[in-house]
């Protein structure tokens, strides 16, 4: 019995030894094989990351990534600062483009229908319409030198145009505005005054012309168509001979 009982003890442990033996060879194995899985898992997750993702596994891309995200942050901002800057450099000429647009629309628009090119569509002025031609002539018979004949068509044409375009820039203004006046004055005159007058005088010599008309046709025209009609018969003759005696 009891070479058995050591027996069954002595097969019991190496038993457990084979059982165990095997399963620390396992656990070993599966130790050395951990870091080539773990590089070939690292590899799939690097390649199997999309576009825009990071990988965090890597600390030298992430801080690749970020130089290059610090570039291109760099370079938004100053392609940033030179839209700004472009965009002020804009409002600036719109402003100023602006201001000019501004005064040359004003004058545009109370100049419409101003005909520059002939200033004188009426022919109020025709009589002063005289070129040099009109005032100035040589007949055939008495021809001066000619440089002398050009010269004064020169400073007759040049002393006239020249003199009143300073008499006009200087006097122009001011007479226009003293030419405005009166005659604003006259049409406030003729406006609130004379024609309100006349229109008072035309209806009270309305009715004084309808009584006239009617006291002569009752009382002076029945007389004047009798007297007509006494006289109606009467002839006259005109004798131009003369009578010898």
């Amino acid at each position: 019995m009891a070479e058995t009982k050591s027996a069954s003890r002595s097969g019991s442990k190496l038993n457990l030894n084979e059982s165990t033996m095997p399963l620390l060879d396992d656990e070993a194995h599966e130790k050395a094989e951990t870091p080539e899985k773990d590089v070939i898992e690292m590899k799939e997750k690097a390649s199997t990351t999309s576009e825009g993702e990071k990988d965090d596994s890597n600390p030298e891309k992430i801080e690749e990534e970020k130089k290059d995200g610090d570039e291109e942050g760099g370079d938004k901002k100053k392609k940033k600062k030179e839209k700004k800057e472009k965009k002020e450099k804009k409002e600036k000429k719109e402003k100023t483009a602006s201001c000019h647009r501004r005064t040359q629309s004003c004058v545009q628009t109370f100049t419409v229908g101003l005909n520059v090119l002939d200033r004188d569509e009426k022919h109020i002025n025709d009589t002063i319409n005289l070129n040099f031609e009109d005032v100035l002539a040589e007949p055939d018979v008495a021809h001066g030198f000619d440089p002398i004949w050009r010269s004064a068509f020169i400073l007759f044409t040049g002393s006239r145009f020249w003199i009143y375009r300073l008499l006009s820039a200087l006097l122009a203004l001011p007479l226009a505005l003293i030419w405005g006046i009166t005659f604003s004055l006259i049409t406030f005159f003729s406006v609130w005054f004379a024609t309100p007058i006349l229109r008072i005088m035309d209806v009270f010599l309305f009715y004084i012309r309808r009584v006239w008309v009617a006291l002569v046709q009752t009382t002076l025209e029945p007389v004047a168509n009798a007297v007509g009609g006494c006289f109606s018969n009467v002839k006259l003759t005109h004798n131009n001979q003369l009578q010898t005696v």
